[in-house]
């Protein structure tokens, strides 16, 4: 099955079973049972044998599954091995943005440029990647052959940001804040800011006590 017919839900677990499993790889475990791995993620565990079933049969009846062996089919199946040039951009006063660079690489996101949007270049303390001028985005993308970016902080004008990105062959952007943007078909654009989730999270919870 190719990766792009994976149900988004799916997606979802098994990226959840990767993050387990490395944890579990990290404390020096080699066998996790279907149940263990079920119970860890909050899933049923005929619901996680489904979901590896598509990675071939390999687990051992009564043993439980390897987790080197499973980490490592899991993270080939998804294309987690594979790194990926991004491209970040931020507003400048937002140095804080710049923690963004800590963990992408740790994923197999290679950074091949940060940069700001505005008249004065923010402070780069939180990570060692240099910060560039906006001026120099749509070379960076070309030279790269970079297909994802990431906005992290609302540029002074997002809409001309992401139809920059979309002219130079940028396939898909990460929206973490700021007003809505569109793009043309073919593009992916996903939105995570981070106060919508909690105005979400905020409505459930005033809203755990009454009957639906």
């Amino acid at each position: 099955m190719r990766r792009t017919q994976i149900a988004e839900k799916t997606l979802n677990r098994l990226f959840l079973y990767v993050d387990y499993l490395k944890e579990m790889a990290q404390q020096g475990r080699t066998i996790v049972s279907s149940q263990q791995l079920a119970e860890a993620v909050g899933v049923k565990s005929c619901l996680l044998r489904k979901d590896l079933s598509r990675l071939g049969s390999f687990g051992c009846p009564r043993v439980g599954y390897q987790v080197d062996v499973l980490l490592n089919r899991l993270s080939a199946h998804l294309g987690l091995n594979e790194e990926i040039s991004v491209v970040v951009i931020a507003r400048c006063g937002f140095a804080s943005d710049l923690s963004i660079c800590r963990c992408l690489p740790e994923h197999n996101f290679k950074i091949a440029g940060f940069f700001y949007d505005g008249p004065q270049r923010p402070q780069a303390s939180a990570c060692t990647q240099e910060v560039l001028p906006i001026d120099l985005l749509d070379e960076v993308v070309r030279d790269n052959k970079v297909t994802m970016a990431i906005i992290a902080s609302p540029p002074f004008s997002p809409q001309r940001i992401v139809d920059r990105l979309v002219a130079a062959g940028v396939k898909s952007i990460l929206n973490l804040c700021g007003p809505p943007v569109s793009v043309p078909e073919g593009v992916s654009l996903r939105r995570a800011e981070a106060i919508h989730h909690l105005r979400v999270l905020a409505f459930y919870n005033s809203h755990t006590d009454e009957k639906s």
